[in-house]
């Protein structure tokens, strides 16, 4: 029997750090190899020699049943797939199987990658990866043998629901089903940096509460390209994910140092401010923990409103790999978004500081000259590296001020960031709130720690002694212009104080120029007309950081960052990432617990 509407099964397409090739007949020994081994052999009971498994390769891949692959992590060989067309499979006869479904066997070859949280990773990005490969495809099915319990939580860990059991004449199996569909959850998290981390923390704490998390990169990162040696974090080490919310929690940073044996260690480091790259890893070693409700590679391109019998009451959302979710409670943590000026095209020699690290690693020759614009924290560090890294480089900063200013970060004033501050803000009449932004804006923006300015200003003093001078402050100036050379760029530069204009040739050109807040509305698409906002066209957000919404409207949407103007100036940063993270976690257990749970497909 043929089926002409349905063609041989297509190849996923995988996310970063996953890749998928069709195997051929020379690929026969590797498979051998992984289906003798004995936890494959158990299940799959096809530890056949190299000949016969070529012979099979072979097989499949002449026809339009099945089409065998084999999926790498990182470039490494992981796992045997088979993606297969039920209709044209003895499954088709055991449940009511669509045209185009797709079915999928998955073996993981080497028994030191089984039980790493792998498995759910890759047949979630399968699926994913299948769905969007084949529109017309409404479901991808599995059927594990019952007694393979491992397999059976793998498939359910990445979205496929229990559809009965099917008896075959070799096994009785566990029918499992992915539809495009049919996936819900209590809550979905739309980024997984640390405001959503600290919020998959403190939901885990609840009970009966399902969440889910999308995040666009391909793994957990905090500011990856600019974890410089030498950087500190500029918070204490007790302004956590969680400590200033529950004190005894496990995912401390306490518990971190506890668990990697270096406690005593840092004790006796007598400081508060962790290096960059240590604070990056405690988060690293969070966000493992909670691997199995995150999707990375998962960018999300739509949020929908979802009618109910009540009006709005779900919330759908759409992946760019054309996954759906839908849930009740949507949280945004989209972070922040770099920003050029103007006039700025990046190119490989001009970009954000937010790219330095990726960037300087494809450098084979040591720059002879790099302009840095900005006069904040990020344009600071950066000078600071590359003036330490490149021992020859000329370092040209270039901002409008007559120099750095100092951040403010005295006992007083670091009271802005208290938990209790939200509280005194978020009360205030909007004129008190414009003053008291404007009064505190040099505790985070543009500002540079004193320690920093010191050491900038050494170093350029100790060059002015030697007559080599390679750091360069050019105050009281801007660029308007940069033109491309075939071996760098020309920069120009224009003297604020007398008009003059002057040209920079450079290698390149780091533009430390800030970050701006992403574009809720542009995320919410449709549901942004049901959302209020005030006389300036800002979200309207209440107490619990929840998105105030027109009648009819029951699904609750929660934003992590971009309500600075609701609730102050710690909104986006790690000084109150605890106790926000809880306060939402409470707002939606508290609203929760009058509601049915979310039904998949309802």
């Amino acid at each position: 029997m043929t089926y002409p509407e349905a063609g041989a099964p297509p190849l996923p397409v995988l996310p970063p750090p996953w890749s998928v090739r069709p195997l051929s007949p020379e690929d026969a020994g590797m498979v051998a190899d992984w289906m003798s081994t004995p936890h494959v052999a158990s299940a799959w009971d096809q530890a056949w020699p190299r000949q016969r498994w070529a012979d099979e390769l072979a097989r499949q891949v002449a026809g339009d049943h099945s089409l065998p692959c084999v999926a790498c992590y990182d470039g490494r060989p992981l796992a045997y797939l088979e993606i297969y067309r039920v209709v044209r499979d003895r499954l088709a006869a055991h449940y009511l199987a669509g045209s185009h479904d797709l079915g999928v066997h998955v073996a993981i070859g080497d028994p030191a990658d089984v039980g790493r949280g792998l498995g759910s990773a890759l047949l979630r990005a399968v699926a994913d990866g299948l769905l969007a490969a084949e529109p017309e495809c409404e479901q991808v099915v599995a059927e594990p043998n019952v007694v393979n319990l491992a397999s059976q939580r793998a498939f359910r860990n990445a979205g496929f629901r229990p559809a009965g059991e099917v008896v075959f004449p070799h096994k009785k199996a566990a029918l499992l089903i992915r539809s495009r569909v049919d996936e819900a959850a209590d809550v979905v998290g739309i980024g997984f940096g640390p405001a959503n981390l600290a919020l998959a923390v403190a939901l885990a704490e609840q009970t009966g509460v399902t969440a889910r998390f999308l995040e666009r990169q391909d793994g957990f990162a905090w500011h990856r390209d600019m974890l410089l040696d030498g950087a500190t974090v500029q918070v204490s080490f007790l302004k956590d994910l969680v400590t200033m919310r529950n004190p005894t929690s496990e995912f401390g940073f306490l518990s971190y140092l506890a668990a990697k044996d270096r406690l005593a260690e840092f004790i006796n480091h007598k400081t508060l401010f962790p290096s960059r790259v240590e604070f990056n890893d405690y988060m690293c070693w969070v966000a493992s923990r909670f691997a199995a409700r995150v999707d990375y590679g998962a960018e999300v391109v739509s949020v929908r409103p979802v009618a109910g019998t009540s009006g709005i009451d779900e919330v759908e959302v759409v992946t760019r790999l054309g996954r759906r979710l839908r849930c009740r409670d949507l949280v945004i943590a989209t972070g922040l978004r770099p920003v050029l000026p103007a006039w700025v095209e990046p190119s490989d020699r001009v970009w954000h500081s937010d790219e330095l690290l990726s960037r300087l690693e494809k450098v084979d020759v040591e720059p002879r000259r790099v302009v840095v614009l900005g006069a904040g924290q990020s344009a600071a560090e950066v000078v600071e590296y590359v003036h330490r890294r490149y021992p020859h480089a000329e370092v040209c900063a270039v901002f409008g001020r007559y120099g750095y200013s100092p951040a403010d970060d005295s006992p007083f004033a670091n009271r802005v960031f208290d938990p209790a501050a939200v509280d005194t803000f978020y009360g205030a009449p909007d004129e008190v709130k414009d003053r008291v932004l404007g009064y505190h804006r040099n505790t985070n923006y543009s500002v540079v720690d004193l320690e920093l300015i010191q050491e900038l200003y050494r170093r350029g003093y100790q060059e002015l002694v030697t007559g080599e001078r390679r750091l360069k402050v050019l105050n009281l100036s801007t660029a308007d212009k940069v033109r491309a050379l075939p071996d760098g760029v020309v920069v120009d530069v224009v003297s604020l104080a007398t008009g003059e204009r002057s040209e920079l040739e450079a290698d390149f050109l780091v533009c430390a120029t800030g970050y701006r807040e992403a574009d809720v509305f542009g995320l919410l698409g449709e549901l942004g007309e049901y959302c209020v906002r005030d006389d300036r066209g800002r979200p309207v957000v209440d107490r619990d950081y929840r998105v105030r919404t027109v009648p009819g409207v029951s699904c609750r949407i929660y934003l992590q960052g971009p309500t600075e103007h609701s609730h102050g100036i710690s909104s986006g940063l790690l000084s109150t990432v605890a106790v926000r993270a809880g306060e939402i976690a409470r707002s939606i257990v508290d609203g929760s617990v009058a509601r049915e749970p979310v039904v998949a497909g309802s």
